[in-house]
C-alpha cells in the first residue's frame, strides 16, 4: 500500500502479474492488471467497476504489453511498455507506462479522450529522474 496526498494505491502480485485494487483514490473491482513479469508480449482484457469520485462506473479495459526500447536524453533503455486503455461510458483513459529491468517504472503518460476526440487531452506525466 502506498499513500500520498493524491490518495491510496494498493498493488498486489498474483503469480506473475501485477494488479491494482486502488490507484490514487480510484478503486477497481475486480483488480486491474498492470504488468506481467512472465511474458514479454501479452494482452489482458478486463471488465468490471471503477469507483471514483464517490460513484461507481461500469468499464472495460485492455492492457497491452510489449518489449520496446525507450530513448531519453540520447540514451536507449530496454523497457517493457504497457498501454492500459480503460473505456468508460463517456470517455477513455489511456495510461502508457515504461518499466526498466532492475529499476521499475521509469516513465508514465496519461491522456483522457472524450467521445469524438482522436488524440485526447494530456493529463499527467511521471518521469524517473534517478536514484539508487
Amino acid at each position: 500500500e502506498l499513500a500520498s496526498a493524491m490518495g491510496i494505491s494498493r498493488l498486489v502480485w498474483k503469480g506473475d502479474t501485477l494488479f491494482a485494487t486502488a490507484l490514487t483514490g480510484t478503486r477497481f473491482n475486480p483488480p486491474m492488471p498492470l504488468l506481467s513479469s512472465a511474458e514479454e508480449k501479452a494482452t489482458f482484457p478486463w471488465e468490471g467497476t471503477v469507483y471514483s469520485g464517490g460513484k461507481a462506473h461500469k468499464a472495460t479495459a485492455t492492457l497491452t504489453q510489449t518489449s520496446e526500447p525507450l530513448i531519453r536524453d540520447g540514451r536507449k533503455t530496454p523497457t517493457t511498455k504497457t498501454v492500459l486503455l480503460v473505456r468508460l461510458a463517456d470517455r477513455e483513459l489511456e495510461t502508457v507506462t515504461w518499466y526498466a529491468p532492475g529499476t521499475g517504472m521509469i516513465m508514465q503518460v496519461q491522456r483522457t479522450k472524450k467521445q469524438g476526440q482522436t488524440d485526447g487531452q494530456f493529463d499527467l506525466q511521471l518521469d524517473y529522474l534517478g536514484g539508487p
